[in-house]
């Protein structure tokens, strides 16, 4: 794997909260990462987390709960890049900010918290 660990950790931990929402009978999404996955995530290495996290969010928002389940990182990858370019008209402060509205919102729609512990361990 040539991906951020922090990046696969963020996929699957909000793919996994998305697709078991998405499921009518609320079975968990085992949550994969696949070869394919990793040829195009690689490319995010280097890109602010903050901004990986929102796309995803986003992609989430846009296809609604309940609307079928996200198979692969890359339909993330629209919203991602939309998010790297709006990060120039913004500084830390919007960015955090819009950051903690987008998980609460997305935790309200969820009816639970998506463990992110993981991105306090790797600062």
């Amino acid at each position: 794997m040539k991906t951020s660990k922090t990046i696969v950790n963020l996929y699957v931990a909000w793919t996994v909260a998305f697709n078991t929402k998405s499921d009518p009978e609320g079975k968990p999404w085992p949550g994969k990462w696949r070869p394919a996955d990793d040829r195009l995530a690689v490319n995010y290495n280097d890109v602010d987390i903050r901004l990986i996290e929102l796309g995803i969010m986003q992609t989430q928002a846009n296809k609604g709960i309940g609307k079928g389940k996200i198979q692969a990182f890359e339909y993330y990858m629209g919203e991602i890049d939309a998010c790297i370019t709006d990060a120039g008209h913004m500084g830390d402060e919007a960015l955090n900010a819009i950051l903690t509205n987008h998980r609460s919102t997305m935790f309200r729609w969820l009816g639970r918290e998506v463990d992110l512990n993981f991105l306090e361990e790797n600062k």
